[in-house]
């Protein structure tokens, strides 16, 4: 029985894609997690699957300048997938997803509607801080991290570098994703929506 669930395991892992991201919810249906946990760590050995984070493991992808990691936004919302909860990024850690600070926080803190964890990444966290639902009121991911990072900044410390980062992440959306965030600009204090409707329209 060891040996069967030991082999489901890894099959599950060789039918994945390099850079996918993997946790121990891929596994919910396989009742003893200890064999799981176990299987996880001999493949990890092999070279089969990378260890990220506490129960969280990657297929890696590999390079000609070696394995390519994926960032720790892209790991954060890989979990909140998998863990089938939302998560918003605070201030420092928006900035940085847009570009917008140089800055690199040692701790990428999210709020979730989910549990609070922390995961471990090489030596920087990753932080989910539990708050209620009503938090997530955008629809869209680019809305939601313009807001946070705009409030963070605020409106005083707004530049003309500021205003040019955002037209290239504007520039890169298509219309359907424009129109749901012309949507969610309705539900933004007004100075963002005096700011971020001209570059919207256009």
């Amino acid at each position: 029985m060891n040996e069967s669930i030991a082999s489901i395991v890894k099959n599950r892992i060789l039918e994945k894609s390099q850079g996918d991201i993997v946790t121990m919810r891929d596994f919910d249906d396989i009742q003893d997690n200890n064999i799981v946990r176990k299987t996880l760590s001999r493949l990890t050995f092999e070279g089969k699957i990378n260890r990220l984070a506490s129960g969280v493991y990657i297929i890696p992808k590999v390079t000609a300048f070696g394995v390519l990691m994926p960032s720790l936004d892209d790991i954060a919302h890989s979990i909140a997938t998998k863990e089938r909860i939302n998560i918003m990024p605070t201030g420092d850690t928006a900035l940085n997803i847009l570009g917008l600070s140089t800055q690199v926080p040692m701790k990428a803190v999210y709020l979730t509607d989910g549990s609070r964890r922390i995961y471990h990444v090489g030596n920087r966290d990753i932080l989910f801080k539990r708050v209620t639902p009503r938090n997530f009121q955008f629809k869209t991911r680019l809305m939601t991290l313009l807001n946070v990072a705009l409030k963070t900044l605020g409106e005083q410390n707004i530049t003309k570098e500021t205003l040019n980062r955002i037209k290239e992440h504007i520039k890169n959306i298509d219309l359907n994703e424009r129109i749901s965030i012309i949507k969610d600009l309705n539900l933004s204090p007004r100075w963002i929506k005096e700011l971020l409707y001209p570059l919207l329209k256009n």
